[in-house]
């Protein structure tokens, strides 16, 4: 008895091996549709979560901050007095926090908490 493939190549007229390559792209399509059927069906029964952006969690560690040093995020005054740095006085700024930061010159406490938060 011939195989499958055999009489596939008799009656089209095709090689063995062009039959069986062509074989192959078919149930390649097809496994490719069901798994894509059965992945938009998950999708549907159970949606992802909607994730926050990396924007508006920096914001809200922000005002964590702020909080915990004192400022509201709506007044635009600082109430912090910070001895600014000696002459020959070096800080580190990546080990650094936002009160030894405040004393590098033109750096307030916004700019401090941005680079805290950016780390």
């Amino acid at each position: 008895m011939k195989s499958l493939i055999e009489r596939l190549s008799i009656k089209s007229g095709l090689t063995k091996l062009e039959v069986m390559a062509l074989l192959f792209v078919i149930s390649s399509i097809t496994v490719g549709a069901v798994i894509h059927i059965f992945k938009s069906d998950s999708e549907v029964l159970a949606p992802a979560p909607k994730e926050e952006s990396s924007y508006n969690l920096l914001q809200k560690e922000k005002k964590e901050v702020e909080k915990k040093i004192g400022k509201s995020s709506t007044s635009g005054n600082s109430t912090t007095k910070v001895k600014k740095l000696n002459t020959g006085e070096k800080i580190n700024i990546n080990t650094a926090g936002i009160i030894e930061l405040m004393k590098i010159p033109g750096v307030g406490k916004t700019t401090a908490i941005d680079i805290v938060l950016l780390r």
